[in-house]
């Protein structure tokens, strides 16, 4: 298990699918890189002017983040993903 410190969040990417909605089978090549991961775990959140501001995630959540800043690392055989709070763009629902 990995546990964030502050506002990261760790996700593990959410793989688009090899088809549209249509039914039509996408070749590897054409499918886009996506910026969706799902969060495994949370920080406590950060620190502003002594007061703890907590993230606005929470485990399960399908998120949007932003690609160059996340960190990617592998632990015991799953890749994950580290970002920090503000790097997170949206929650889908």
């Amino acid at each position: 298990m990995i546990k964030p410190i502050l506002d990261r969040v760790v996700l593990v990417k959410v793989e688009t699918h090899a088809k549209t909605q249509s039914g039509i089978l996408l070749s590897e090549s054409s499918k886009e890189a996506s910026n969706l991961g799902q969060v495994v775990s949370v920080g406590e959140g950060r620190y502003d002017h002594g007061i703890l501001i907590k993230p606005t995630v929470e485990v399960n959540d399908v998120v949007v983040y932003k690609s160059y800043a996340a960190t990617p690392i592998k632990h015991e055989g799953q890749e994950y993903i580290i970002v920090e709070g503000k790097d997170i763009l949206a929650i889908i629902k």
